[in-house]
């Protein structure tokens, strides 16, 4: 993990009074979560942004920040 991705991870973990660690579950609990709906809209956006299946939370900052700057 590089020094970027752990300072928004602190600042996460720092915000909602948990550890680090405690933010990476909560965020793969809700990536997971979202893998298994069936709404077409996100599963096609889904595919678009992850075309190599379901993100680990790291990929997924990087991602949706990626994009957010292509914005």
């Amino acid at each position: 993990m590089d020094k970027d991705l752990a300072k928004i991870l602190d600042q996460v973990a720092s915000k909602y009074g948990i550890t680090i660690f405690e933010a990476i579950a909560d965020m793969q609990k809700v990536i997971n979560e979202a893998w298994t709906g069936f709404d077409e809209a996100t599963l096609k956006k889904q595919k678009e942004l992850f075309p190599h299946g379901k993100p680990t939370p790291d990929e997924f900052i990087r991602t949706i920040a990626n994009e957010m700057n292509e914005q």
